[in-house]
């Protein structure tokens, strides 16, 4: 599988010091490799592990994944965020600033639900 990364989701991500990065490349380097895998979809888009795929593809160090699927678009990028929410050490501003763009997701997902649920039988407008 040819693993890249997608522009838009890299761009929600605060980038980690040139300190931090070195930091993780010098890690991946004594260990030969992740202990952790890098989490793509199935087209083999990163999603979760940016900065270590570019650590290993400095080291030349074979890149473990795991692939994880989603059936909607929104449900994936709400994923990049919430995985990266969740783990970065992020100034308030920084968790704002994703929260805002999670806040949107999850106002559409809301929507669709709800406009899902008014078609379907037994809903008191279609009985």
């Amino acid at each position: 599988m040819i693993i890249s990364i997608k522009k838009e989701y890299l761009n929600l991500l605060t980038p980690v010091s040139e300190i931090d990065f070195q930091s993780l490349k010098q890690s991946i380097a004594l260990e030969q490799g992740l202990f952790v895998p890098i989490i793509v979809n199935k087209d083999g888009i990163v999603l979760d592990g940016h900065n270590r795929f570019r650590a290993c593809k400095e080291l030349g160090i074979q890149i473990q994944y795991q692939i994880k699927e989603f059936d909607d678009a929104l449900e994936e990028k709400r994923f990049v965020i919430e995985v990266n929410l969740n783990r970065r050490h992020l100034n308030e501003f920084q968790k704002a600033e994703l929260g805002y763009h999670l806040e949107g997701i999850e106002g559409e997902l809301a929507k669709r639900r709800q406009e899902e649920s008014q078609f379907k039988p037994g809903h008191p407008r279609f009985g």
